[in-house]
């Protein structure tokens, strides 16, 4: 055994206690797993390179140059992943394609080295056996794999050395770059030198010249913490790399420490903030001296302050000030975390936009809307639910939902409604507002934040207008029945009428004659009723053809006589003379005399059981107006605006339908005419309708004047014809 053989075997024995030392360490982490791993690989070629000169020159010695050549082959790959750990490429670790490659690699050079050991040259000099490689591309890829992986270390640790989050980790970087730089230099002189240079008389050592290697390892964990965890050390690293901005001062507010964040926050180097005054980064100096003092007197202090940048940006922080004291009690300095709330300001900012978009977009809806939480208190009430349900805005919130709405059956509903899970309820009731009896539909939608959302719509308005549908519907049938019953009562009137005539010529005596007249003229009253509801009630399809609009309405007030009778109605007529014709359908505008003509009498029986209307016609030369003036209560100015609108009726429920006047107002205006009312309070209500006439005023009075030229009652026919027409002599 020569010195050489000690020299591996010594080194053997260090790489061995080294081992021991790092699992000994943390085995479960992969640093230190990994760091293990290579040790072992250097601890293969220790053995292995000792134990060759003691082998001779024959197959032992052959095979201790394969075992050494598993350490040599998986050694750069090892040595590659401990400094991808070191540097906490994790991700690169994890790759499943990187591992495979990591494993392809050494083993390929392992077993081609076993395959050809046959060329392998065991040659003596005088410090042992070396052990030469034939060149071939074998070599050339090995020694370009092995380059390779220890250039990758490098690389990896230049990059910890000037982006290592502490100082610890950028002198550990350090330690392991130069004593690695250190062992792959000598190693590649003594190959370069040996197959290069062919000088044989140098010792083939590399196990031993990686010794620089596992020295810098040993440096790295007992001076600078490498795979071990201490107070100290630990303290150092949560300063550096917390989240928050860090910053110690001194009892003047002069800055004598300030974590990565800090410096990064402020936009400045630790270098250039230390001895700065904290003061001086306040956007308001009087709030930050305020800050300082409070936390003298009460020792722990958190605010909001904004603090200006190297750069002049304002960046608002929460400011956590904390006091350090001496053991006499005397403040000695502060302790500032601050942290960076443009983000949560950013998210306000961004949750108050999307809270005004919402209540933005329940106020403006059509709906009365409330929200209400799971104990039935009110959350929010838009303004439409105050305008509607008559409370005063700010009033609701905080209230319960009974308070706000004491409706027991709108109360019970909700409660049931709000047992459905993630279900859309939608329910009718009735709510007294204000003495008015409102008819309200609820509509319940489950909200993600737990709350419940009601929107509530009157329809109060629409019921009526379907009950008065449904009246209507109603009316008509009666109409037709009626109609019926009129054509089959027609029958035996006839009967009744025919006999009663007879018996009245005959000579009757005494009282039983004038029973006679009595039951005939009765008799023929009846029969004029009947005629004048069937006339009404028949379906005639619409003709329209020139008519005098006097007998339209002689026929309606002869319908309406015997009402007018017996309600003490009186009735004027002041027609104009010679009025025109106008073209119409007979039957529509007789319905619609007859509707006005019925209110009147409604309003006069309600104010005063009987009343005087008059029936006003006028030529107005290219259309006639006819008026029904009344005596009644007269109409308000708010009901006058809506006379016309359907549905709209100021009668008692089941007394009126609201669809008369407007039906009215559709037929005159599909004649061309137009109706509308006139009325005060107390005045009585004139209902006017005008009329496009068959010819104008002026050509009707130059019709009778020369109808009465020809009939010879105009004396000087030639004057007279000269003013009527225009003409001159000649």
């Amino acid at each position: 055994m020569n010195y050489i053989s000690i020299l591996h075997f010594a080194s053997l024995i260090v790489d061995i206690l080294l081992l021991v030392y790092v699992l000994r360490k943390r085995p479960q982490q992969r640093l230190n797993r990994l760091c293990a791993l290579m040790i072992t690989s250097m601890a293969i070629m220790s053995l292995s390179f000792g134990l060759i000169p003691l082998a001779g020159y024959g197959e032992a010695a052959i095979a201790l140059v394969n075992l050494g050549m598993i350490g040599f082959s998986a050694g750069p790959v090892i040595a590659l992943w401990f400094t991808l750990a070191l540097a906490k490429k994790d991700r690169i670790l994890n790759n499943k394609v990187f591992t495979l490659i990591s494993f392809i690699l050494p083993l390929s050079f392992i077993l081609i080295q076993w395959t050809n050991s046959s060329s392998i040259v065991l040659e003596q000099t005088n410090w042992g056996t070396a052990v030469i490689w034939p060149a071939s591309p074998y070599v050339s890829a090995f020694l370009i794999y092995a380059v390779s992986m220890f250039f990758l270390c490098g690389i990896l640790l230049l990059g910890l050395i000037f982006k290592a989050k502490t100082s610890r980790q950028k002198k550990q970087a350090a330690i392991l770059f130069i004593t690695g730089i250190v062992s792959v230099s000598l190693t590649a002189v003594s190959i370069v030198l040996t197959y290069q240079f062919g000088m044989k008389y140098v010792p083939q050592v590399p196990d031993i010249l990686f010794l620089f290697l596992v020295i810098g390892i040993v440096l790295a964990i007992s001076k600078y913490g490498l795979m071990t965890i201490n107070p100290v050390l630990a303290s150092d690293e949560i300063l550096s790399t917390m989240s928050d901005s860090l910053i110690l001062l001194n009892n003047e507010g002069t800055i004598v420490f300030a974590n990565r964040s800090a410096c990064s926050l402020l936009d400045l180097q630790g270098s250039n903030l230390t001895g700065r005054n904290f003061i001086t980064f306040a956007e308001n100096d009087t709030q930050a001296h305020d800050l300082l003092d409070e936390t003298r007197r009460s020792g722990i202090v958190s605010r909001e302050l904004n603090l200006i940048s190297g750069g002049g940006t304002i960046t608002p922080v929460l400011v956590s000030t904390s006091v350090i004291k001496e053991s006499n009690g005397e403040v000695a300095g502060f302790v500032i975390s601050a942290a960076d709330m443009r983000q949560q300001k950013m998210d306000e900012a961004k949750l108050a936009a999307h809270q005004q978009l919402i209540n933005g977009i329940l106020e403006t809806m059509p709906s009365a809307v409330l929200v209400i939480n799971q104990q039935m208190e009110v959350v929010f009430a838009n303004k439409l639910f105050f305008q509607g349900m008559g409370w005063a805005e700010g009033q609701v919130e905080g209230r319960p939902l009974i308070e706000v709405i004491p409706s027991e059956e709108f109360i019970a509903q909700i409660s049931s409604a709000v047992l459905v899970p993630d279900g859309n309820v939608q329910f009718e009731f009735r709510y007294d507002l204000n003495g008015n009896n409102r008819i309200l539909v609820a509509s319940i939608l489950s909200m993600p934040s737990q709350n419940i959302l009601l929107v509530l719509n009157d329809v109060t308005t629409e019921r009526e207008r379907q009950d008065r549908l449904y009246l209507t519907d109603r009316l008509a049938s009666i109409g037709e029945m009626a109609a019926g019953v009129a054509h089959e009562m027609n029958n035996p009137l006839t009967s009744v009428l025919g006999l009663s005539k007879l018996l009245t010529e005959q000579d009757m005596p005494g009282e039983m004659g004038e029973d006679l007249n009595i039951i005939y003229k009765e008799s023929l009253r009846v029969s004029n009723i009947v005629k004048n509801l069937l006339t009404f009630a028949r379906k005639r399809a619409p003709v329209r053809q020139p008519a005098q609009i006097h007998s339209v309405i002689d026929d309606v007030l002869k319908l309406r006589a015997y009402e007018h009778k017996v309600s003490n109605i009186f009735v004027t007529r002041n027609f104009a003379d010679n009025l025109p014709d106008v073209t119409i359908d007979y039957n529509q505008m007789q319905q619609v005399f007859v509707n006005i003509v019925l209110n009147a009498e409604y309003e006069m029986i309600q104010a005063h059981n009987g009343g005087s209307l008059t029936i006003t016609t006028k030529n107005l030369d290219d259309r006639i107006s006819i008026s029904f003036k009344d005596d009644g209560p007269g109409i308000s100015p708010q009901n006058l605006k809506r006379m016309f609108d359907p549905f709209f009726t100021t009668k008692e429920p089941g007394k009126g339908t609201g669809l008369g006047l407007s039906v009215c107002y559709g037929i005159v205006a599909n004649h061309g005419g137009k109706i509308y009312v006139e009325s005060k309070l107390g005045q009585g209500a004139t209902f006017i309708v005008e009329l496009p006439a068959t010819v104008s005023a002026s050509e009707m009075a130059l019709q009778i004047q020369i109808s009465n030229y020809l009939k010879g009652k105009t004396k000087d026919s030639n004057a007279y014809l000269r003013s009527s027409t225009g003409l001159k002599e000649r």
